[in-house]
């Protein structure tokens, strides 16, 4: 998945977040001073759906810092895992 942040060329704090994967896309743009956004997406893929269901197990898992992940690489497979590579992220 690509993402990519558009920040406001109006010297405010608002931007616009959008996420790409294969022909699916979605596009929140976050206004200052306001609580809920408006969610944009189209495609085979719900990428904003997947986006929250990754918040809310990062939530879940106590909201570890990118330190605790690591990449492990073997003859037979690669995958992410936390804390230690017995601990691999399915």
């Amino acid at each position: 998945m690509a993402r990519r942040f558009v920040d406001a060329d109006d010297g405010t704090d608002d931007f616009a977040f959008w996420a790409f994967a294969d022909q699916s896309w979605a596009c929140v743009q976050v206004t200052e001073g306001t609580t809920v956004h408006r969610v944009l997406q189209h495609g085979p893929r719900r990428l904003w759906e997947e986006i929250e269901a990754a918040y809310r197990w990062w939530e879940g898992i106590g909201r570890p810092t990118t330190l605790r992940f690591g990449v492990a690489v073997t003859p037979d497979r690669q995958y992410v895992y936390l804390d230690s590579p017995d601990n691999p992220i399915l």
